[in-house]
């Protein structure tokens, strides 16, 4: 489908970066042409004019690491009396089931 600004952005092309304007990327290639590539408003670049990028290098950052939650280490999933209110249901719902 077509890119969103919440997808990453990858190289078009494989050579030098020539220029960052805005949101247009110039890639000189190994034959001298040059490739422009559009990203959309939002995104940001991970290279700089004159770094070496390959073809299908990502370009951008990835909108959809990090955020909410992702730098957190300990997470209290449920409240214990949850979790023995449904291992009680549980027990209850698998003696029913014997009768």
């Amino acid at each position: 489908g077509n890119q969103s600004n919440n997808n990453q952005f990858f190289s078009a092309a494989t050579g030098t970066v020539a220029a960052i304007d805005g949101t247009t990327l110039s890639v000189t290639k190994e034959d001298g042409t040059v490739a422009t590539q559009e990203v959309l408003p939002g995104a940001t670049f991970v290279v700089k004019v004159g770094d070496v990028v390959n073809k299908d290098q990502p370009i951008t950052t990835n909108p959809n690491v990090g955020g909410f939650g992702q730098a957190e280490k300990e997470i209290v999933l449920q409240d214990m009396t949850r979790v023995y209110a449904y291992c009680a249901l549980s027990v209850s719902v698998f003696l029913s089931q014997l009768s």
